[in-house]
């Protein structure tokens, strides 16, 4: 699909300096370096200039001192349209310029008109964790299929980068899979405009509620174990999570865990049923579901799973540890097969499939005792998130004959009342997964926690510096398994250092 003078006529703005009145894009773009430099692929493309006033107004990242918009645009012969609020003289004759009020405007405008025209699948996918390993399998298993797809850059999933992935719909993908943050889709002021929950842009086919609530299970008014607070909070956040699903297309999809609180579940079907006629959903356990798991042997380096997705059997050997994998597959298969599209061979697709750069990450470290497998895990520290590595102890932990390693901080945003209880409700979930040791890192409010545990596991230890915490490690029996887990670049943590720390100090082991 290319959009030329005829469709911007469409639009609102007006044309200036056209070099070539035969002009087309493919591609709307207006990141420099995501955007174009990392894309080599595209031919015919526009860039939307935002000016610095207008960056400031939508919170987007300035550009960087010193960047001539003019050279950068004419070094880059692919772009065939400028998009900006004021013309640019020196490029009269050059590039072709459509002059617009408001160039984010404009971008909401464009991509709804790309919408309109879109005849594809679009998979939404939101929720409190799992959303991006959700949203990541989906688009593997649509391509494992042979079908084509697009997705979110990185993590791109905020409300100012979200108009590009609808745009991306050009490419006429036989699916856009969509991850929308809970930002997106709350209604928000932004640059003076009222902007409806992102959804409403996206009108989505299939929406996917991976789960709801779980950073901590405190009262923030109280302090105190609320579940009744804890409730409200979850109810809360079902109430914005559960706008992804205005707007969508009424012979949709909803996808909703069977997992969650009741109350949180019931919420959130009533409010899919305003929207769609079908409501599937996925559970790890309850055959009540439409998916859900119904077996699972566990080796060292990976686990067999046997699942039902609706009236299907299939199987797979996943290399991804952890209960959370688990259930984001579920959801991912289901998704692929409402769309009455045949499942592939699971365990080909996700033979090479690799999540987020620092979740579940296993490296070989080698170290003087001989040698420990080291994973890390420092994406997010949710309840869940943790959670979820502790289950990782229980299903691989036996299969190594060293001592089984927690490394864990603080993750959440947390006054220090409330951290020191959110830490200290890991003590049983601990003792339950067969850990021997844990380390407690820079945060003091995880001391509470350390203390809590001597006595009961091998060995409890606070660290406040990285290099000691280093040196334990390094010290550890051989073929221990060490499982890192903090929060990522959030909250003041430098933890996702120690992993290259530990990996550049074993390269000098080997010189």
């Amino acid at each position: 699909m290319r959009l030329d003078r005829r469709d911007f006529k469409q639009l609102t703005g007006h044309l200036y300096g056209e070099p070539n009145p035969d002009w087309s894009v493919e591609y709307i773009g207006h990141k420099m370096g995501m955007h174009f430099e990392q894309r080599k692929n595209i031919k015919h493309a526009a860039f939307v200039y935002w000016d610095a006033e207008r960056r400031s107004k939508i919170h987007a990242s300035a550009f960087p001192a010193g960047f001539n918009l003019s050279a950068w645009l004419l070094k880059h012969h692919e772009i065939e349209l400028v998009v900006t609020e004021t013309p640019i003289a020196a490029l009269k004759g050059q590039i072709a310029q459509f002059i617009v009020p408001d160039t984010w405007l404009f971008y909401l405008e464009v991509a709804t008109y790309i919408r309109q025209r879109y005849q594809g699948r679009v998979i939404a996918v939101t929720g409190s964790v799992g959303k991006t390993t959700t949203r990541l399998m989906v688009d593997q298993l649509v391509r494992a299929t042979g079908r084509t797809a697009v997705t979110n850059f990185g993590n791109d999933n905020v409300r100012q980068v979200l108009p590009q992935l609808l745009t991306s719909m050009l490419s006429v993908p036989d699916a856009l899979v969509a991850e929308l943050s809970i930002g997106t889709l709350h209604p928000a002021e932004l640059d003076g405009h009222r902007n409806p929950p992102m959804s409403h842009y996206f009108q989505a086919t299939t929406a996917i509620i991976t789960q709801i609530g779980g950073a901590h299970q405190r009262s923030v008014r109280t302090g105190r174990d609320d579940l009744e607070s804890s409730l409200r909070q979850d109810l809360a956040t079902a109430k914005t999570k559960g706008r992804i699903f205005e707007r969508m297309r009424p012979d949709g999809h909803a996808i909703l865990n069977y997992d969650m609180h009741p109350q949180v579940y019931k919420y959130l079907w009533k409010t899919a049923q305003r929207s769609v006629n079908d409501i599937y959903t996925f559970s790890l356990h309850d055959a009540h579901a439409d998916a859900y798991l119904v077996d699972r042997q566990d080796f060292r380096d990976y686990s067999e799973l046997k699942l039902k997705i609706l009236d299907e059997t299939v199987m797979i050997q996943m290399t991804i540890p952890g209960n959370g994998p688990v259930m984001d597959l579920l959801a991912a298969c289901l998704a692929v097969k409402v769309q009455g599209w045949a499942l592939p061979d699971l365990t080909a697709a996700f033979k090479t499939f690799k999540p987020l750069r620092n979740e579940l990450v296993f490296h070989d470290l080698k170290t003087n005792q001989g040698g420990l497998t080291l994973v890390e895990d420092t994406y997010n520290s949710t309840r869940h998130s943790v959670l979820n590595v502790l289950s990782v102890f229980r299903e691989r932990g036996r299969f190594y004959q060293g001592p089984k390693v927690l490394v864990i901080e603080t993750g959440d945003d947390l006054l220090a009342q409330q951290a020191e209880r959110l830490n200290l409700s890991y003590q049983q979930p601990i003792l339950d997964s067969g850990v021997d040791v844990v380390f407690g890192y820079r945060d003091p409010t995880i001391t509470p926690l350390i203390t809590a545990l001597t006595g009961k596991v091998d060995q409890a230890t606070y660290f406040p510096k990285m290099a000691d915490l280093a040196t334990a490690i390094e010290a550890l029996p051989k073929d221990a398994l060490v499982i890192i887990k903090g929060q990522h670049f959030k909250y003041g943590s430098d933890l996702r250092k120690l992993t290259p720390l530990l990996l550049k100090q074993a390269e000098m082991l080997e010189v």
